[in-house]
Formats: C-alpha cells, sequence, structure tokens
C-alpha cells in the first residue's frame, strides 16, 4: 500500500461515538412490533436552528434522558439474568455444581 494515500485516510467513527459527539439531541422510542418483539430506536438530530422555546427544547431533552436512563437500567437488568441463566445452564450440561443455587437452566 502506497503510504501517502494511508496519510490522507481518516477512521471512521462509529455510530455510538457518531451518537455522542457534540451537542447531543435526540428522540427516543420504543416500538412494539410484534408478539414479545421490541424495537428501541434512538435517532440522533441536529438542533433546530430556528427560534424554538428553549424551554420546550429543554423539557424534550430531560423526557428523552430519562427514558434512555430507564430503558439502560432495563436493558442492564436483562443483560445480567441472561448471563446467569448461561452460566447456571453450563453448569448444569458439564454437571457442576453451580454457584447460583436459585436460578435452574432450561435443560
Amino acid at each position: 500500500m502506497d503510504a501517502d494515500k494511508l496519510s490522507y485516510k481518516l477512521p471512521k467513527k462509529s455510530g455510538e461515538e457518531q451518537l455522542l459527539d457534540g451537542d447531543i439531541a435526540v428522540n427516543v422510542d420504543l416500538e412494539i412490533v410484534g408478539d414479545g418483539e421490541y424495537v428501541l430506536k434512538i435517532k440522533r438530530m441536529n438542533p433546530s436552528s430556528t427560534d424554538e422555546d428553549e424551554v420546550e427544547r429543554a423539557k424534550h431533552m430531560a423526557q428523552n434522558g430519562a427514558m434512555l436512563l430507564t430503558y439502560g437500567e432495563l436493558l442492564q437488568d436483562m443483560g445480567e439474568k441472561l448471563i446467569a441463566q448461561s452460566q447456571a445452564s453450563l453448569y448444569s450440561v458439564f454437571k457442576m455444581p453451580s454457584p447460583f443455587p436459585n436460578l435452574k437452566s432450561d435443560q
């Protein structure tokens, strides 16, 4: 590869880095798309350049921030339960005593 070409390439930012760059303005929506199927939509928005009421904008940002924190806590709890259930299942498969006596594997 040509070294001159490499010096002009900028690394692409991941989606997470792009979402968190600069002034954060997002819309948050939890959509139920089927039986037990949920889609959390986080859409980055450019701050409005109009003379939008700053109180309403701040209210909107606070509501979206609270929703993100709530969904984050729910996702963390679900993730921790799935990891614990996975570990309990593996202990069961390999006939090892489980350090999680209250969790039963699905097998």
